[in-house]
């Protein structure tokens, strides 16, 4: 049947995993059951797997994606482990693998994108709002992220993972980040870099199976100061005069 390769573009969705079971086939079959003029909208669907104990590959596999293993540990790492395994250039859409957002808006991402921009999927303006989607803490350390960004270059609601990006500007971000300071360092590097952000609004949907970053306090904390360091980290870089890719 071909590929639809949107406005001539391929697209690869990058999702990264670590014990998502009960949502992860879901996610694939949704994102490549999508389709323009007829024909799949997504080339290819790379699934990072970050050291998985339950049946997420199995699943993963069955439902049509190419999985990759990443065992080093981080959100970060098995990103740039599936963009890694790509098969060409085009568009990126990184996609979380517990179904907290509605795989059709990858065509709202999509539309925005062009060359020189970052599309980021915001939940806070979000078409549906599910009770419970986003814990407090959540809430409260994404809003601290966010104005913080906001003061200190430009104007974000939304630090949130559900993302599109083409691979040249991709490439040129030079992506360092091996955990959840990954979504706010490719946002503030794209704001250093001349990249244009475009927040388009996203259904925000409580996710399947319990979350590694909210569903501890551990993990709450230590992703908030993961992107508060790298908030730091980027300031100081561009301030002393060593900005770098």
């Amino acid at each position: 049947m071909g590929l639809c390769m949107y406005n001539r573009q391929k697209v690869t969705a990058v999702i990264p995993a670590l014990n998502e079971s009960e949502a992860i086939a879901g996610v694939v079959s949704g994102l490549l059951g999508l389709q323009c003029d007829g024909k799949p909208l997504v080339d290819e669907v790379i699934v990072g797997d970050n050291g998985s104990s339950d049946d997420t590959v199995t699943k993963a596999l069955a439902a049509g994606a190419q999985v990759v293993q990443e065992q080093r540990k981080g959100y970060g790492w098995a990103c740039k482990k599936a963009i890694s395994a790509s098969s060409g250039k085009g568009y990126f859409v990184f996609v979380d693998g517990d179904a907290s957002v509605a795989v059709s808006e990858v065509v709202a991402l999509l539309d925005s994108l062009d060359e020189n921009t970052l599309v980021i999927g915001a939940r806070q303006a979000g078409q549906s709002y599910q009770d419970k989607s986003m814990t407090w803490a959540q809430r409260v350390g994404t809003a601290l992220v966010c104005k913080l960004v906001s003061y200190l270059w430009s104007p974000i609601t939304d630090v949130g993972p559900f993302r599109a990006i083409h691979s040249y500007d991709l490439a040129r971000l030079n992506m360092r980040g091996s955990r959840y300071q990954w979504t706010v360092e490719m946002q503030i590097k794209a704001l250093q870099h001349g990249i244009r952000v475009v927040e388009v609004p996203v259904s925000s949907l409580r996710r399947k199976g319990r979350s590694k970053i909210s569903g501890t306090v551990r993990g709450t904390i230590g992703a908030g100061l993961g992107m508060l360091s790298m908030v730091v980290e980027r300031y100081l870089v561009e301030r002393l005069g060593l900005l770098r890719p």
